[in-house]
């Protein structure tokens, strides 16, 4: 306390103690963490900061917790870690896979079960904005943004106000742009397709004749195991190596050597 009351004196006279401007940040940052923590206020608001911050810190970590569990399951059902999100997302080329990838990604904390945070996020933030009140701020944004270059929120406000349009046009650019690659490729796809369908039907007729699976099996897209029909399945993978069939249109079961394709 008498250290803040030493450092109070020279930040009220700061302008007349010829300092520079990085001596006059440093003052200003070491006042302002002091009045952020509450020393400036009764005895009676400081116990009442000293609470907050307790129950901002234990709901932080909680936070923390089920959000890191959520990691967890995100990486565990798609095989990627949530620091590798933004390149799987970008190599992905299954259109299905990436909207499911981006769901469950956006989702986090916010599926109803013992990891959500919802509840949490409004009780740290009810607890955000009565710290502020208690430090004289009008609501936690305002209390933030005091000391930084942009000072207020109106600030903040104004300045995204004037990127929103511009952004907007750039984003529907680029949605249209992608859905035109993305027509371009189905031509191409359905191209493909039609070329190859002898193919896919002499393997079907080969699946049939050596008694692997009956017709109406194959058009349900039952899986061939590996071991019942080893010749169909080689040649299934041959095809889909060779790019003569796409991944959509043949089952994989197993793993490595223990692969078994399908035509489906």
């Amino acid at each position: 306390a008498d250290f803040f009351k030493k450092v109070e004196v020279l930040y009220n006279d700061m302008e007349n103690l010829g300092l520079n401007q990085e001596q006059k940040m440093v003052l200003k940052k070491l006042y302002n963490g002091f009045v952020n923590n509450g020393i400036a206020l009764g005895e009676a608001e400081q116990a009442r900061m000293r609470e907050i911050n307790m129950e901002l810190s234990s709901l932080s970590n909680t936070f923390g917790n089920r959000l890191l569990a959520e990691n967890n399951a995100f990486a565990q059902e798609f095989g990627v870690a949530i620091s590798e999100y933004g390149g799987a997302m970008a190599s992905t080329e299954d259109r299905a896979l990436r909207e499911k990838m981006f769901k469950a990604y956006a989702s986090r904390g916010n599926n109803g079960n013992e990891n959500d945070t919802k509840e949490l996020i409004m009780k740290m933030m009810a607890l955000r904005v009565e710290k502020a009140a208690l430090l004289g701020y009008a609501n936690p944004a305002e209390m933030i943004l005091h000391d930084k270059m942009a000072g207020t929120p109106e600030t903040v406000e104004t300045f995204l106000a004037g990127i929103i349009a511009p952004a907007v046009k750039k984003a529907k650019a680029e949605i249209a742009k992608l859905d035109a690659t993305n027509a371009k490729r189905a031509e191409k796809a359905a191209e493909k397709a039609k070329e190859n369908l002898p193919i896919k039907q002499a393997i079907f007729e080969f699946l049939v004749a050596n008694g692997t699976k009956t017709t109406a099996e194959i058009a349900k897209g039952v899986e061939v195991l590996e071991g019942s029909a080893p010749k169909a399945s080689a040649m299934c993978r041959q095809m889909v190596d060779g790019g003569m069939l796409t991944a959509s249109e043949v089952s994989v079961k197993g793993k490595g050597k223990q692969k078994a394709y399908t035509a489906v």
